[in-house]
């Protein structure tokens, strides 16, 4: 790619006078042909990277992202190609001088991990230069080939600095909540299994306080006496007495209770039984046996999901407050048309979407600058690909029962998270309408499922 098409060098040993290789010959043993298959292999993927032709050169500049062909051996880490986006955002091939030392040893662990997975692999290093400043990439290697003791890999990087900086802010606010409150959260655990109870106690105890039941009914009197710190339900599903679809019904009636996230614990892991637990409206499921770092993960990612909107909203009234004298007093049932047409600006540049809904239309609604309400005339089940109202309508449930609540919603092979939440608008002078405000977020493995961990359909 450089313009040189021949080079000369040496394989066994540098040129010599005739005696000192007599010596050389005398001194060392006898050379024993080595299998050259790998080798030839990895020479007609050498000639591929360093092609100069139309073809490869433009491959390489298609990649949306920053990409490189790295060299690995001896501990050391050279980029051969790159495209002009990493060339963009690390201007030279000294890309590792904008790392420090932990973050140099992370990326070389990983690199040496691929190696001898010969697969693939993954990990997040912190970036500083004087104009960026400092950025969070996810680098993603994979393996090509290894000729003796150097090893061809290819590198990926993605910015997820915003990422960390929302991770930040919500740990913060996790933090705040915690000094602030006396009393731990608590999780509930509904298992008529000891051992499933006892595990899944370990597991959560040293975080939150961890009440269990026996079964949907014993659970069903935990959060009459005490559902006020309960931010969790980890529910199993076969129960005597009273199995978790029955008490999920019971739960869900119960207005102050309704919106508290429920992760199903299941013995099966197919496909159809996952698919038709999260259409019941539960917010996420883990199978037995468990797997503490998935189990941990995903409770982490609902409660942190479920909670999003409540400080979000906090957030937005006391930057209200502040900002406009008259905002002041506002509720989180009740808007004017210029806040809740502010607050949908405000959280649409965070979630994917964010929109005003009449569950009894199915109807989107959307609110006028100049005043007035106008209603879109196809229905708001449409835009997740569906022709009737969804079975599991939550924006109903929400009307109905005056409370939030939320569900995943499968659309193809993506997951989306939806919260809904009743809201009252006042339009013009005298006119207040009832209607649903819905946040919707994407979910995505990556982030759900941590590295290195078994992962289920």
């Amino acid at each position: 790619s450089i313009g040189c098409n021949f080079i000369q060098g040496f394989y066994f040993a540098r040129p010599m006078p005739v005696e000192e290789y007599e010596q050389l010959i005398e001194q060392e043993r006898i050379y024993q042909p080595k299998d050259t298959r790998d080798s030839e292999e990895m020479i007609q993927k050498m000639d591929e990277i360093w092609s100069s032709d139309m073809n490869s050169a433009t491959l390489l500049q298609s990649v949306a992202l920053p990409f490189a062909i790295l060299e690995y051996g001896n501990g050391e880490v050279d980029v051969l190609r790159m495209n002009d986006n990493f060339r963009n955002h690390f201007g030279s091939t000294l890309f590792q001088e904008q790392m420090n030392l932990h973050e140099k040893r992370k990326l070389i662990r990983t690199i040496e991990e691929v190696i001898e997975s010969k697969e693939k692999g993954q990990c997040e290093c912190l970036f500083s230069n004087p104009v960026e400043g400092n950025r969070w990439q996810d680098i993603r290697i994979v393996y090509i080939g290894t000729i003796d003791k150097t090893s061809l890999l290819s590198m990926t990087l993605t910015d997820v600095t915003t990422e960390h900086m929302l991770e930040n802010e919500m740990n913060q606010i996790f933090n705040a909540m915690k000094k602030s409150n006396h009393q731990r959260n608590k999780i509930l655990i509904v298992d008529d299994l000891e051992v499933s109870r006892d595990s899944l106690v370990s597991l959560f105890e040293d975080e939150y306080a961890v009440v269990t039941a026996v079964n949907g009914i014993e659970a069903l009197h935990i959060l009459k006496e005490d559902s006020d710190d309960i931010i969790m339900i980890l529910l199993d599903m076969l129960m005597p007495e009273m199995d978790g679809k029955e008490f999920l019904s019971y739960k869900n009636s119960m207005p102050r209770v309704a919106d508290i996230p429920v992760i199903i614990i299941s013995t099966e892991a197919n496909e159809s039984l996952q698919i038709n637990m999260l259409e019941c409206g539960v917010n996420d499921y883990v199978t037995k046996p468990f797997i503490p770092a998935v189990v941990r993960k995903r409770v982490r990612n609902v409660i942190e999901y479920n909670s999003r909107f409540r400080h979000l909203v906090q957030e937005f009234n006391a930057a209200s407050q502040a900002e406009t004298p008259t905002l002041k007093g506002i509720n989180l049932t009740r808007y004017n048309q210029y806040d809740i047409h502010m607050m949908i600006q405000f959280m649409g540049k965070i979630f994917d979407v964010v929109r005003l809904v009449d569950p009894k239309k199915t109807s989107v609604v959307t609110l006028l600058p100049e005043g007035g309400v106008k209603e879109e005339d196809y229905c708001c089940f449409k835009v997740w690909g569906k022709e009737k109202r969804c079975e599991n309508c939550t924006s109903m449930c929400s009307m109905e029962g005056h409370c939030m609540i939320n569900k995943f919603e499968l659309m193809k092979e993506n997951i989306f998270y939806v919260i809904s939440q009743p809201v009252k608008v006042k339009v013009g002078h005298n006119t207040e309408r009832e209607l649903v405000l819905e946040i919707v977020s994407k979910i995505t493995d990556e982030k759900t499922i941590p590295q290195g961990e078994v992962r289920e359909v």
